[in-house]
């Protein structure tokens, strides 16, 4: 096939099919596919030969193309092939053909007319439909219309092409031939730092390819995303051990990249509509949204069912009610301030941990959970300027206005009903979470939300499947927030001023750069103020140099809790005080002037509440009847298996007891009791440190007080043991 010819045009008017001319030699021009108002769309050809590996009209602006003119181009016109040159007869075979190919492309001709459908998503989406509707292969179709626009919308240009002559030359070698297909642009990682990358597809690799899709796919919804990093993990590593380490200990490009992963396994990869039901693509309008944020300290908050079951941690595991998670997310950065599980009911209380998560240290909160994460993992969040919620009842309440935006000066912004766009940052990774948390091999968890016998039957077999514990999910929901933060987004690759100051474009990364250069915010005031104005309220009582509540008794730790109980002297008051209800260890009296009155728990009120709530003693104080049977049953099989011969053998060590299934009283006070569980080891004392031991008041040796701390610790061994916390 000869090459093109060119023939300049002088003073010529933007219009399909004329060329800009950008260099001779070698031969490079701007055709024109597309004339609009705002701009123009051209494609770049070379020479008739490459028309095969052509890509898609691009668009271009008018001074784009005034400033090409000004710097030397040339508009004018190419010539047609020879073989393109002559109308087939009518009523032949070639005829046929050419009419056949016309069909195919012409509806997309015209649809392409519409500037918004020459989208990169809008533009593959078309002709994939049109070739599942005209039973043509996606690669036809595509190279058909590219070939359509290559030269100069003719439609001769869709005349099958006559075959070169067989060269005479030996035909290459496997490894030549392989070599010989690497085409396209290189990465800028092979440029700058890497080199070139030498790897080179084979047909096993394709095959492994495919396979981790299909494996993928038949353990549900899944993205190219998930496959191609399942298939790296895998299958490649086995392979090809050492260029895969070579990868790992950043020496070597990434070996096979996403898009040559998507392009194999959509060419190769035949699914049966069961899988490809669970094939997952990601669509976005042409146009990007834009919620104001002009650099950290807009918050957007929200919380959500997850999609997974989870069973109590005692001997006697039992399905929980479903868990609730809890998102802080600034806006501007995509940065997860915190994140927060709880199987209690959705409250203030609940939402009150989260706001703590978001504002104190992270090691000092999950220490006590066993998740490896520290504060340079996941840096400390910092005070947000406004905060954006739903109307949830959550939000909406006094305490958490009171906390929020009296104490801690942040303004809040409740958004109307039927406006769930307002926080549309937060609402995206709650869409993502819950697809990562069931790829992620957590027993017990489903991707789709409940709504026809399909998604219910997959419910129904997570809720079958699940062994994972509370504490166990919040493990794998911190290494999905830590990966996020750390993964770089699209978005911010958007961001000049991130790119001009050599900041990776990662959500942690822009949000430590944002509050040091755009916005300045910094927490005014240490971890524990905030943690105390997120306490509750109550009240307590205190007389003879002790401060009780609810039957516990707690001692003058500071100063002014011992200046409060000499003034009380011998008498009894009550005080207004703030503690944390799910680790009530310390209470706070607010005094006047100066630092409030700390009383810690005594030791052995403190060892009684451990593991427990002061919710869940109320609850189980009404379940006498309940917890008499249980001590009942217990000593029964107890003198059972001494009389049986032989004796019944125990659960071998590691084993899970049978899940069981409950009425629903019970599976609130074990789910209340799971989430207490985790609330003690986030905010309680580490037993790895040391404290200070407050000493024993004399009057503590009085008889009523010791009656009374003896009940107390028999009614709390007597819970323990129903909820098996011993």
């Amino acid at each position: 096939m000869t090459n093109f010819v060119f023939e300049k045009i002088d003073n010529a008017v933007e219009a399909p099919g004329l060329v800009v001319r950008i260099s001779a030699s070698p031969a490079c021009y701007l055709r024109i596919t597309h004339v609009f108002p705002q701009a123009v769309y051209v494609i770049r050809v070379s020479t008739p030969q490459a028309a095969r590996e052509a890509r898609r009209p691009v668009k271009m602006s008018y001074p784009e193309v005034e400033n090409l003119i000004q710097h030397g181009a040339e508009w004018g016109r190419l010539s047609m092939p020879d073989v393109f040159a002559n109308s087939p007869a009518p009523d032949t075979e070639l005829a046929a053909s050419l009419d056949s190919a016309w069909n195919i492309v012409g509806p997309l001709v015209t649809a392409m007319e519409r500037e918004a459908n020459l989208d990169r998503t809008n533009f593959q989406q078309l002709i994939t439909a049109r070739a599942e509707s005209s039973n043509c292969t996606t690669t036809t179709v595509r190279r058909l219309l590219i070939r359509y626009y290559y030269f100069g919308r003719s439609k001769l240009a869709l005349l099958p092409l006559i075959g070169g002559q067989t060269p005479k030359s030996d035909p290459l070698t496997q490894a030549e031939a392989q070599d010989s297909k690497r085409r396209g642009p290189s990465s800028i990682l092979a440029k700058k730092k890497f080199g070139k990358n030498g790897f080179v597809v084979g047909e096993d690799d394709i095959n492994d390819m495919v396979s981790a899709l299909r494996f993928e796919l038949r353990k549900g919804p899944t993205h190219y995303t998930d496959a191609h990093e399942s298939y790296l993990a895998g299958a490649f590593a086995k392979r090809h051990p050492q260029i895969y380490a070579e990868h790992l200990a950043k020496d070597r490009e990434l070996p096979v990249s996403y898009r040559q992963y998507c392009y194999y396994v959509r060419k190769y990869a035949e699914l049966e509509s069961e899988l490809a039901e669970n094939l997952r693509n990601k669509s976005s309008a042409p146009e990007s949204g834009s919620l104001h944020a002009s650099g950290p300290g807009v918050y957007e908050a929200d919380a959500t069912g997850g999609r997974l079951y989870l069973v109590s941690s005692g001997p006697r595991p039992v399905i929980l009610r479903a868990p609730t998670i809890y998102l802080v997310i600034d806006r501007w950065s995509r940065y997860i301030v915190s994140a927060y599980i709880s199987v209690s009911p959705p409250s203030y209380e609940e939402l009150r941990q989260a706001m703590l998560i978001a504002l104190t240290s992270r090691e000092a909160r999950f220490t006590n959970l066993g998740v490896n994460i520290d504060d340079r993992r996941w840096p400390v969040g910092r005070i947000p300027f406004l905060l954006v919620t739903d109307r949830g009842s959550e939000f909406m309440s006094v305490s958490f206005a009171q906390a929020v935006a009296n104490d801690m000066k942040i303004d809040l912004l409740h958004l109307p009903p039927g406006t769930p766009d307002g926080k549309a940052i937060v609402e995206r990774f709650i869409r993502v979470l819950k697809q990562r948390m069931a790829k992620s091999g957590l027993k017990g968890t489903f991707s789709d939300r409940i709504s026809d016998h399909k998604t219910e039957q997959a419910a129904n077999k997570a809720q079958a499947a699940a062994i994972n514990t509370l504490q166990e999910a919040y493990r794998e929901l911190v290494d999905i927030v830590v990966d996020h933060n750390n993964r770089p987004h699209r978005t911010l690759k958007k961001y000049n001023e991130l790119a001009h100051a050599g900041v990776p474009p990662t959500p942690s990364a822009a949000y430590q750069w944002g509050l040091k250069n755009i916005t300045g915010k910094s927490n005014t005031y240490p971890d524990e103020y905030y943690r105390r104005i997120l306490l509750s309220f109550d009240r307590a009582s205190l007389s003879s140099g002790t401060l009780r509540y609810r039957g516990m008794a707690y001692e003058p730790y500071n100063d002014a809790a011992k200046s409060l109980v000499r003034k009380v002297g011998n008498g009894r008051k009550q005080f207004d005080i703030r503690l944390d209800k799910h680790a009530p260890f310390e209470l706070l009296v607010p005094t006047v002037r100066g630092e409030p009155a700390l009383f810690q728990i005594i030791s052995g009120s403190g060892v009684d509440i451990k593991g427990t709530t002061l919710d869940e003693i109320d609850a189980f104080s009404e379940s006498t009847a309940l917890l008499n049977a249980e001590a009942e049953a217990d000593s029964r099989i107890t003198r059972l298996e001494k009389k049986s011969m032989p004796m019944k053998r125990p659960l071998l060590a590691g084993k899970r007891a049978e899940i069981q299934q409950v009425g629903k009283q019970e599976t609130n006070k074990a789910s209340d009791a799971e989430t207490t569980q985790m609330k003690n080891r986030l905010w309680s004392p580490s037993s790895t440190k040391s404290e200070p031991q407050p000493q024993a008041s004399e009057h503590r040796t009085r008889t009523w007080e010791a009656n009374d701390d003896d009940r107390n610790r028999r009614d709390s061994e007597l819970i323990k043991k129903f909820m098996g916390l011993e």
